[in-house]
């Protein structure tokens, strides 16, 4: 028997809803539909996770129509923390359940200097914290202003990079820049918009934050850990999963600039450290988180649901 799965990706900027009701509309007209996706509404995150009733009043509605819609077909989940969710909150058969996380190529290692830091006029000996994030409240990027303005004093010539655009008429860029300003920061922060290659340019920085509130999968996380860069990360959403606290980096709590400030002095203070952070995280990528395997591994979901097919 041949067998057309059928993947879908749920809970993405095109609506809730709408991915459900396409989902199941699917369903109805071809009964070979066998893998969906799921990934948590934006701003859910792991602080939801392990609270039953936030989880279900978050995504319960739509799994309870898309269970009806795909019978005993699979869920395919990109964050363990989103399956401990499912699971606690009891929307769906932990049977039916498949983890898959996501997954990175691993380039070869890109040039410290590059254009990036041409762009902004650095020197190689200008220390960079870099960023890449989508300019909005839940990504932190004002814990990263007020940390950088606790280290200013003592690391003059660090510099803040931050790669990524904002929504469409979003205020909080200007926002930034304004706060920037009130911290006394000049300089010493660059906002360096949308880059095209941004997996390939955070090679050109020495340390990469991710500050948000609640990280949905944390591709930029691996992007930055396949280029041998150490992170600085907060322990939210899909964060913990990807970096071991004090290995391939640091975790610290989300919305505490004095603590992302403390251990990014740790790294700025110790070359070797971060060379062997940076190392850790390459290897782990290599591991746990490549493209191939990120493959291999949801292709294996969909033989599963061949098998279960009678296919």
């Amino acid at each position: 028997m041949s067998l057309d799965v059928q993947a879908f990706q749920i809970f993405e900027q095109e609506g809730q809803g709408a991915v459900v009701f396409r989902v199941g509309r699917h369903a109805r007209r071809n009964e070979r539909v066998q893998a969906t996706y799921l990934t948590p509404p934006r701003g859910t995150g792991a602080r939801l996770a392990d609270r039953q009733h936030q989880f279900e009043r978050a995504v319960g509605w739509h799994l309870r129509v898309l269970r009806r819609a795909i019978g005993p077909r699979k869920l395919q989940l990109q964050r363990a923390a989103v399956r401990r969710g499912v699971e606690t909150a009891r929307l769906v058969a932990p049977s039916r359940l498949v983890t898959v996380p996501n997954g990175v190529a691993l380039p070869a290692p890109s040039p410290r200097m590059g254009p990036l830091r041409a762009g902004a006029r650095l020197s190689p000996d200008d220390l960079v914290v870099g960023c890449v994030a989508r300019l909005s409240p839940e990504k932190g990027l004002d814990d990263l202003l007020r940390a950088a303005a606790l280290l200013r004093p003592r690391w003059p010539r660090l510099v803040v990079l931050v790669v990524g655009d904002a929504p469409t008429a979003s205020q909080h860029p200007e926002e930034l820049r304004r706060l920037a300003a009130s911290l006394g920061l000049g300089t010493s922060v660059r906002f360096c918009g949308y880059q095209p290659d941004a997996a390939r340019l955070c090679a050109e920085f020495d340390i990469q934050v991710v500050c948000s509130r609640a990280e949905p999968c944390g591709l930029a996380t691996l992007e930055a850990m396949a280029q041998g860069r150490p992170l600085v990360a907060t322990a939210s959403g899909g964060s913990p999963e990807l970096v071991d606290d004090g290995v391939e980096g640091f975790l610290v709590p989300p919305q505490d600039p004095g603590r992302l400030a403390g251990r990014l002095e740790c790294l700025l203070d110790s070359p070797g450290l971060r060379r062997e952070m940076g190392r850790r995280g390459r290897a782990r990528v290599l591991r746990d988180f490549g493209l191939d395997l990120m493959v291999e591994r949801t292709e294996a979901v969909y033989r599963l649901a061949l098998e279960g097919a009678g296919g």
